[in-house]
């Protein structure tokens, strides 16, 4: 019984081919180690974050919003409690239609709607962003201090 082939020749090598070739799919999963898909994406040099996250928010069909130097309103940080934040890797964008926006670069985290829906008591949103714009201290222009840490 020949042995099955994990991947079709040369699809590998075809430059519109799928992101992650079946060949490579089992060991990148084994490489992710608690990590999300997006920082072993990254880590691994598959793609620049940016780059994997709005491809991402197509397939998924999220907004990808970089927060870049944005000024995000105090009322709006407000929204989610500081622990939440911090715990999650996340950041209130804005207000939509009575909706949160909460930015984040994992969407696979489960239960992380359901987790800051929670915190909030509002409907959530979530839309795609870099890491380096989730992580920065102070969002607000209005703000007069940068996030507190959480207690």
């Amino acid at each position: 019984m020949p042995t099955p082939q994990l991947s079709q020749p040369g699809r590998d090598s075809q430059p519109h081919g799928p992101v992650f070739p079946r060949a490579r799919s089992k060991r990148f999963l084994q490489q992710r180690n608690g990590r999300s898909i997006t920082e072993v994406v990254v880590g691994e040099g598959y793609a620049r974050e940016d780059n994997f996250l709005e491809a991402l928010a197509k397939v998924l069909n999220m907004p990808f919003m970089p927060l870049g130097s944005a000024a995000i309103e105090t009322s709006v940080l407000e929204r989610l409690p500081t622990k939440a934040i911090f715990q999650y890797n996340v950041i209130p964008s804005s207000m939509e239609n009575g909706s949160l926006l909460v930015a984040t670069n994992d969407p696979f985290n489960a239960g992380l709607v359901d987790a800051l829906r929670l915190a909030s008591g509002l409907r959530v949103r979530l839309v795609l962003s870099p890491s380096a714009d989730i992580a920065k201290p102070s969002r607000s222009s209005t703000a007069s201090a940068p996030i507190p840490w959480p207690r």
